[in-house]
């Protein structure tokens, strides 16, 4: 037997309805209750679109699956930039693949092998310059590398950010699972 499976979800619209209002005592001290990280957490650092391609083959022992899972855009301005109103950190699409292989040794007794990501996508992102200053950032070779060494745990990690958590940041992973049913 082969299914398809198909789901998805897309954001028409997330946006911000009226005004934060931060408290007397911390504006008053310079603070803000509702920054730029938040409105992005809140609005742009998920996925704009998720989708979802799967295939199983299923015999009376066997069972195959194969997803595809396609992540849209997401745009964040992480705690980490020097200048939040300058700069944003910007993902841009792309396909994570898992593979799962099932073997039911008897109708309460099977084994399960599943490789998650297994063409090691990493999520590609970029800083986007937001205005004259970003754009002078972007420019400047040393404001950019401590940009990028904010964002990536000093360089230690230039392939993702710690905001890219949409994405499977390990690499192709592996899991293996012995079932019993009761």
């Amino acid at each position: 037997k082969v299914n398809i499976n198909v789901a998805g979800n897309n954001t028409l619209e997330n946006k911000l309805i009226g005004n934060v209002n931060t408290p007397a005592p911390i504006a008053e001290a310079g603070g803000k209750i509702f920054t730029k990280t938040e409105e992005a957490l809140m609005l742009t650092s998920r996925p704009k679109y998720k989708y979802i391609l799967g295939l199983d083959f299923v015999t009376s022992k066997f069972s195959i699956n194969l997803n595809n899972t396609l992540f849209g855009p997401t745009k964040f301005s992480n705690a980490d930039l020097f200048d939040k109103d300058a700069l944003r950190v910007e993902f841009t699409p792309n396909v994570l693949t898992d593979l799962g292989v099932t073997y039911a040794f008897t109708d309460r007794i099977s084994l399960s092998v599943t490789a998650q990501n297994i063409f090691d996508v990493y999520p590609k992102w970029k800083l986007v310059a937001l205005n004259s200053d970003g754009q002078a950032t972007l420019n400047d070779a040393d404001a950019l590398r401590l940009q990028k060494n904010a964002l990536t745990f000093n360089g230690r990690y230039s392939i993702t950010t710690y905001d890219g958590s949409q994405f499977n940041q390990l690499g192709t992973t592996f899991m293996s699972q012995l079932i019993f049913k009761l």
